[in-house]
């Protein structure tokens, strides 16, 4: 006996889409006193009253997988309408597996509750997903608040506390007072008569002046010879001064170099007050005074040069003269006249244009080696003083005497090292000089041999 198919039926028939609230879904069964309040007995249309196939009351059940159920029709025939669930108003109470009320003190199980969220029986809350982001909001408002409360704690503190305290524990020193004493000259020549106020910053008792103002000027920033500690507290200040000075005719022209001596004493520290540029207050003590030049002494030093007669056609000569052409005109290579791992850097750019050697000086070595027309072996160090005519891009002659030294290899004479100074030594009786006890010279104390 073949069975009678039975015709498909659309899980989602009648379904008008998702509702808002506590709302069971179309599929879900209606509760059983609505159907008990319904005339009909909570029957669809098509089934005869009063009677009910198994099949029809098995496919009216909610199926525990959460898929719709519907009846299925009476017989063939356009499908009738799914009757839409009643509207509720209040949340139904949820139920366990079954149907029935969960067990008191028994969590559910998570399919239980899945089951139950299908079949429209649990009430969806968002209480606790509020109560966290009101918690993250409060945080944010937290860690603002205590931000804004640790910058106004800093400002506070700063503005309380002030300045930081420095200490001037270094004496003052010479080169203060002497570069003090340059800075007053270049205003003390300009100043006249009725420019009295722009001397007060650097004297106390400013004299009355009665020369026309802005009559001479210094053409250059003065130049501190020495600072000679008088006692403490108080220097004299040697300065050189290249002075221009207006004639009958108004105009500026070089009026020479000036030398002057500027006393300068300590008045006092700022201590720590804000804004300054330094603790040690100066102040020049009287009007400068003019002094003469210092005496250039003709015997305080005698050249360590002693052989004036290298010839400048001679070996040594004629390396000198190539390498003078690369280092300072840029014609040819410097490696050619230097020796083995020397490297020296050349005038960049070209500050010549010819240079040419007048006289070699050299000090005397075994044999004479440095007058000899043959290289000696290997080895031999010289030291030579090479004078030269530079003549420059304007086309003007310079002299210049260039200190090398040079050694033997292989049959010629290459640059060993160009010197920072010739060689000099003291003549015989002169004193060596005495460092000052209040400045020390700027270069060194001690004497070249």
């Amino acid at each position: 006996m073949r069975k009678k198919k039975q015709p498909q039926v659309d899980p989602f028939a009648g379904y008008q889409g998702p509702r808002t609230g506590n709302v069971a879904p179309p599929w879900a069964a209606p509760p059983r006193d609505a159907r008990e309040q319904s005339p009909d007995g909570g029957r669809r249309p098509g089934d005869a009253a009063g009677s009910r196939s198994p099949a029809t009351e098995t496919m009216a059940r909610p199926l525990p997988t959460g898929r719709p159920a519907q009846s299925a029709p009476a017989g063939p025939g356009p499908r009738p309408a799914a009757t839409p669930p009643p509207a509720l108003t209040e949340p139904t109470p949820a139920h366990g597996r079954n149907g029935t009320k969960p067990d008191k003190g028994r969590k559910p199980k998570r399919r239980e509750r899945k089951a139950d969220l299908l079949n429209g029986s649990v009430a969806i809350s968002t209480h606790r997903s509020d109560l966290g982001a009101r918690a993250a909001r409060a945080g944010l408002w937290g860690i603002l608040v205590l931000v804004v409360v640790c910058v106004l704690g800093l400002v506070l503190h700063e503005g309380r506390t002030g300045v930081p305290q420095t200490t001037n524990s270094a004496a003052p020193s010479g080169s203060g007072a002497g570069g003090f004493a340059a800075v007053f000259m270049q205003h003390w020549l300009p100043a006249g008569s009725g420019t009295e106020t722009d001397l007060q910053p650097y004297m106390a008792d400013v004299p009355s002046l009665d020369n026309k103002p802005n009559s001479r000027y210094a053409a250059q920033p003065p130049i501190v010879l020495s600072s000679t500690q008088v006692s403490a507290g108080y220097w004299s200040v040697l300065l050189a001064v290249n002075e221009v000075a207006k004639d009958r005719t108004g105009k500026l022209k070089p009026a020479g170099t000036h030398w002057y001596r500027v006393s300068v004493a300590q008045d006092g520290s700022t201590g720590s007050t804000p804004g300054s540029n330094d603790s040690t207050v100066f102040q020049v003590t009287s009007a400068p005074y003019e002094v003469p030049a210092p005496v250039a002494g003709s015997g305080l030093t005698n050249s360590a040069y002693s052989d004036l007669t290298v010839p400048v056609s001679g070996p040594i000569g004629d390396t000198a003269q190539h390498f003078l052409d690369a280092y300072i005109t840029g014609n040819g290579e410097l490696d050619r006249y230097t020796s083995p791992g020397v490297t020296i850097a050349p005038v960049t750019p070209p500050s010549a244009s010819k240079v040419a050697v007048q006289t070699i000086a050299a000090i005397p070595v075994a044999n004479d080696a440095q007058d000899a027309d043959a290289v000696p072996k290997d080895g031999v160090t010289v030291h030579v003083l090479v004078q030269t005519t530079v003549t420059g891009s304007g086309g003007s002659d310079i002299p210049m005497d260039y200190p090398l030294t040079l050694r033997s290899r292989a049959g010629r004479w290459e640059v060993l090292s160009l010197d920072t100074a010739p060689v000099t030594q003291r003549a015989s009786g002169a004193a060596s000089p005495q460092p000052s006890d209040s400045s020390e010279p700027s270069g060194s104390q001690s004497a070249t041999p």
